[in-house]
């Protein structure tokens, strides 16, 4: 076992090494770097994270944020490192990294430890709201011999030898200062650096920063200051705002393996729902953070009483939750989720960002949650955000993954209307799936995404294992109705004729298409829609319609091949909505081998997935459920 020490500092701007084109920042591409479902795979986990607020000492260059991840073994780490899912994921890291510095390291037991921590009331410069603790993290390089000033009477000694000697000489002034040791660890070998070798390191947590002025202040006056300067060839000193920290209790090797994806989500989702509900950097949610379902279990969840939620207690709350919802699944009445939210705040705020590439274009998604995969595909105008009410609902038992179809929000825009045939669509989630590293999906599409998803469905069996469609007929269906429209129905969908009419991009502003998405939702939501369609291609958008549409409704003579589906298929469609017809919800259940279950809600428009989100993702979790 040894734990893995990462220095970094971001890149400006991303570079990829295949010379792709983005404008993510360096730390934006560093954000889609997911490497933890890998390193819980082979039995690792995350110990420390944290970013760099303030760099006390150490030559060029200043450091971004540290991290320590424990391995089982040199093997393990090879044997993720290999791994096709890693591969894909860690090009984002290369993408984002300007400098840093990978060190194999080995934790030793410290004495400090063992002292018994100050009650609260008996640290003299404790934490306040201005002045919050941080973690002190100190990277040397020892002289093999100590050098004091000449005439010192010290006698000859190591510079590890003298380093120890100062530490055992300021043990009492930093214990009664409240400080709390946390980590030290030899440094076994360089794997990446800049050709300087390094000894050791060691953490330390003070209370505050008045704590530690007054910490250096006593050093000073001691005199043992000395010991230390003659020790030290080099050294890193940083002041660190944690993340993430597990240093007290760390993961123990093939512990993570072992642990189900319930616990997994709590160990690896608590840092960042900590992160992003905690708005005063205290290291907890008060109840004035917390969201509204938070905020009504408040005293259950606060265990020690002290008015804020901290991570140890956010872990062991998204742990028993996972476990009352596994009771419930075995028939227990389980409180359903809804808005978009459940203890952790906003899906918009909790989820991971990735990408990957499909032949040049950068396709972004997002995931949530651990388990079977459930992909979903947007429609027009939308982006990933339109499931949030699904990924909350299905994220405590499955991994939900929504994509941002080309064009739209982050993903590549590629000019041209070659670039958006169906095979160019349909290869972006066969891009999606690729990078996940699984065999198969539940595949879930809507308006355009459910026209991908169908033909998709057809074309790449294998990689489906469960189909549902929301408020898209099948293409046979469909091309049925568009040959046969009535008058009103020809109405009804002339916009489609005005999507192919050439320049009609230039009438659909980002807040045209906010209006027509993001009706009757809060403004923040309205905002985030907003700001979507702000950084996507309207042209993109519409080129679906200039290309893929023909090749969807097969109305050239021509007809693709069209096989009947082969796995279970779930379908949703709100009967208000004018876009699309419910005639050609007829005859579906021909084109399908397997079971299909029609789902239709009267009271539901075009986009069913918000408008019936609770019946939606009910029906889609007992279905689900029902055939594993």
């Amino acid at each position: 076992m040894f734990y893995m020490l990462n220095l970094m500092k971001y890149r400006d701007k991303a570079e990829y090494s295949d010379g792709r084109k983005t404008s993510m920042s360096g730390r934006e591409a560093g954000k889609l770097y997911n490497p933890m479902p890998h390193i819980q795979k082979i039995g690792g986990g995350l110990v420390y994270a944290g970013s760099v607020e303030a760099q006390f000492a150490g030559k060029d260059p200043t450091w971004d944020s540290v991290a320590i991840v424990m391995y089982p073994s040199r093997a393990k780490m090879m044997e993720m490192s290999s791994s096709a899912g890693f591969k894909n994921t860690v090009q984002h890291i290369g993408a984002s990294l300007g400098v840093s510095q990978i060190m194999v390291t080995v934790p030793e037991a410290s004495e400090l430890s063992q002292k018994p921590p100050h009650a609260a009331g008996d640290i003299p410069y404790p934490a306040t709201a201005q002045d919050q603790p941080f973690t002190f993290f100190h990277l040397v390089k020892y002289r093999d011999a100590a050098q004091y000033p000449a005439g010192s009477s010290e006698p000859e000694r190591t510079g590890r030898e003298a380093m120890e000697l100062f530490e055992e000489s300021v043990s009492e002034i930093r214990h009664a200062a409240g400080v709390t040791p946390l980590l030290k660890a030899d440094v076994d070998g360089v794997l990446v650096g800049d050709g300087r070798k390094w000894s050791d390191y060691r953490m330390l947590r003070f209370p505050s920063h008045r704590a530690y002025e007054d910490v250096l202040k006593k050093i000073g006056e001691s005199g043992f200051g000395h010991h230390r300067a003659a020790a030290l060839e080099d050294e890193y000193t940083l002041q660190l705002k944690t993340q993430f920290d597990r240093t007290a209790n760390p993961p123990t090797p093939g512990k993570a393996a072992q642990e189900s994806p319930q616990q997994l989500f709590a160990t690896s989702q608590a840092p960042l729902i900590l992160s992003s509900l905690d708005a005063d950097s205290d290291g907890k949610i008060s109840k004035s953070e917390a969201v509204d379902e938070m905020k009504e279990n408040f005293s259950f969840v606060d265990s020690n009483g002290d008015g804020g939620i901290d991570l140890p207690e956010l872990v062991a709350v998204l742990k028993a939750n996972g476990a009352r919802q596994r009771s419930a699944r075995s028939g227990e009445v389980r409180k359903p989720v809804s808005k978009g939210t459940e203890a952790g705040g906003d899906v918009f705020d909790r989820v991971e960002h990735h990408e990957t590439d499909n032949d040049g274009v950068p396709i972004h998604y997002v995931t949530l949650g651990e388990g079977p995969v459930v992909l979903f595909v947007h429609g027009f105008p939308d982006f990933w955000y339109t499931w949030r009410e699904q990924m909350a609902a299905l994220s405590d038992s499955y991994k939900t993954v929504a994509m941002d179809t080309r064009a739209n929000n982050k993903s590549g825009k590629p000019e041209g209307v070659e670039h958006y045939t169906m095979s160019h669509l349909m290869s972006d989630v066969e891009a999606v799936i690729k990078d996940l590293d699984v065999d198969s999906v539940t595949l879930v599409g809507h308006d355009w995404g459910g026209a991908i998803s169908w033909r998709f469905a057809m074309h790449y069996p294998r990689l489906v294992n469960k189909l549902v469609i929301c408020n898209l007929t099948h293409p046979k269906g469909y091309g049925t109705v568009r040959r046969n429209a009535t008058a009103e129905q020809e109405a009804n969908t002339q916009y489609i004729a005005d999507f192919q009419t050439p320049g009609y991009e230039n009438r659909l502003s980002p807040e045209v298409l906010t209006r027509i998405s993001a009706d009757n939702v809060s403004d923040k939501v309205r905002q985030r829609y907003f700001n979507a369609f702000s950084q996507s291609s309207v042209k993109g958008m519409l080129n679906y319609y200039r290309s893929a549409f023909g090749e969807f409704v097969a109305e050239s003579g021509a007809s693709p091949e069209m096989p009947n589906l082969t796995m279970p298929v779930l379908q949703f469609h709100g009967l208000k909505d004018k876009a699309v017809d419910k005639d050609g919800l007829r005859d579906t259940w021909n084109w399908i081998n397997e079971d299909y279950t029609l789902v239709t809600i009267p009271s539901s428009g075009h986009f069913v997935q918000r408008e019936a989100a609770d019946m939606v993702s009910t029906t889609m979790r007992s279905w689900l459920e029902s055939r594993p």
